[in-house]
């Protein structure tokens, strides 16, 4: 099965790797850069990155999403994942 994880927080971070420790393949995604190549960085292959939210939608099977406001989830539920200035809807 695959799996995607939003924003990587402390919490998301350990259900990505502890999902990929059980053989799923995770996909995560943040608009914090430096949090997914923490996530990365780690020893399981299961992990992968996805630059774009919707990347979630078309590949995974399920996706666990972890933010702070409703506008968000929409947001990343629903749109490109992209503002027209380039910066990630989250």
């Amino acid at each position: 099965m695959n799996v995607g994880v939003i924003y990587l927080e402390l919490m998301e971070s350990q259900i990505a790797f502890r999902l990929a420790l059980e053989r799923y393949i995770v996909t995560v995604f943040s608009r914090v850069k430096s949090r997914v190549q923490k996530i990365l960085a780690s020893s399981t292959t299961n992990l992968k990155a996805s630059s774009l939210s919707k990347e979630l939608g078309d590949t995974c099977d399920m996706a666990i999403i972890c933010v702070k406001y409703n506008q968000a989830v929409v947001d990343v539920s629903f749109s490109s994942g992209r503002h027209q200035n380039g910066v990630t809807n989250l």
